[in-house]
């Protein structure tokens, strides 16, 4: 079992540092400290899901009956409810670092935590640290750390025991494990300010590449992944008051690929594990690989409504091929997995250092236990409020 607390204390670390620094300098007067201390922001907010585990319609039911079975053999353990509350806390500080090899830079950090009110188990921290330095008169480079601790989707299945020997698994006979994980993912970009229409609004021209990497708790360590990602994008103001920003990007994800028992409907596909019986819950020991690539567009417009307003509305589709060349890898060989998302967002300073922000998200897509020939639809609502205070 991986310590759950080393990531969440490595950003925690980075985080504190920028406010050592200020409070070194508070020894000195005042001006030194306003020059010199970090940019502090603090938000907290609410989101309420109507779907947190993504699951699919026969999925939903399932939770809602809440079959014993399924309590007893794990597919349900803190799996509470299907909607949820969650209340969101971040801290963000931004710390000029001073000259980097001659050039101006600067580190930024965020850490977040996302309780969860009727599933506990699912309540995770992210965060992310930056550090930017110039390059030239109009460029940016960036070193970027994306963290995700102890992040519960839901349970897997993990193993089988054929206590009969008729060759069919039923409820009982199954065995869940909880689907936890971390993830990281590391990566450097540029960005390289121009001008257009007459030299009076700015376009932004950035690209990114990294790597990436989530490690499941036992027994689920087939489903880790690692891989690398290359990203473009461009930001514009189009006028004075409507930005518009672009991005396309690329995801190549490896998988172990190793072998897993799988249950195979054996009145469609036949006697795939050749014991001599049909069943319609057969079990199937075969290699399953989850690799895949994955293509995800991504565009959003911004509009200044008046001075202290401005709505946002965003879109995002993804697009993932599975690479598996097993045919009796079923969720896999051969399947495109998809997701499209739509949001709008308004937000209103109502003071100097105040901010609230009224998201709605809908993300249509598909269950990840049930793809390939069976694959079942999913459907997510999110509507959620914060409020942001920057204290300098």
């Amino acid at each position: 079992m991986k310590s759950r607390n080393s990531v969440t204390a490595f950003l925690l670390t980075l985080l504190v540092v920028p406010v050592e620094a200020s409070e070194t300098t508070d020894n000195s007067t005042e001006a030194n400290s306003a020059t010199h201390g970090p940019e502090v922001k603090v938000t907290v907010g609410v989101t309420d899901v109507d779907n947190i585990f993504e699951l699919g319609q026969p999925g939903l039911v399932r939770l809602l009956e809440r079959d014993p079975c399924n309590l007893t053999n794990g597919r349900l353990t803190d799996m509470v409810s299907t909607s949820d509350r969650i209340l969101s806390s971040r801290i963000a500080l931004e710390q000029s670092v001073g000259d980097l090899l001659g050039r101006k830079a600067t580190l930024a950090g965020d850490l977040t935590h996302h309780g969860y009110q009727d599933n506990p188990a699912a309540s995770y921290a992210d965060g992310v640290v930056t550090l930017t330095r110039k390059v030239g008169e109009e460029g940016r480079l960036r070193l970027r750390a994306e963290v995700t601790n102890n992040r519960f989707r839901r349970n897997y299945l993990a193993d089988v025991d054929d206590i009969n020997g008729n060759g069919n698994i039923p409820c009982s006979e199954r065995q869940y494990a909880a689907g936890i994980y971390d993830e990281q993912e590391w990566s450097i970009g540029y960005r390289h300010r121009l001008t257009w229409i007459s030299s009076e609004r700015d376009l932004d021209i950035h690209f990114s590449g990294g790597v990436l990497r989530r490690e499941y708790d036992q027994p689920l360590q087939n489903r880790d992944r690692e891989g690398w990602f290359g990203q473009l994008g461009m930001d514009a103001e189009v006028t004075p008051r409507i930005a518009v920003e672009v991005a396309w990007r690329h995801d190549t994800i490896d998988a172990p690929g190793a072998d897993e028992t799988i249950l195979v409907d054996e009145i469609l596909d036949g006697d795939v594990n050749d014991d001599g019986d049909t069943e319609r819950n057969a079990p199937l020991v075969t290699e399953v690989d989850r690799s895949k690539d994955r293509m995800t567009l991504r565009a959003e417009m911004t509009v200044k409504v008046a001075d202290d307003w401005r709505f946002t509305t965003g879109y995002r589709y993804q697009r993932s091929d599975f690479l598996s060349g097993n045919v009796l890898d079923i969720d896999h060989f051969s399947v495109v997995e998809t997701e499209e998302r739509i949001s709008a967002s308004i937000r209103w300073r109502f003071a100097r250092r105040w901010f609230a922000t009224l998201t709605l998200q809908r993300t249509d897509g598909e269950d990840i236990d049930n793809l390939g020939r069976d694959q079942v639809e999913t459907e997510v609502e999110r509507i959620s409020f914060s409020m942001r205070r920057r204290l300098r």
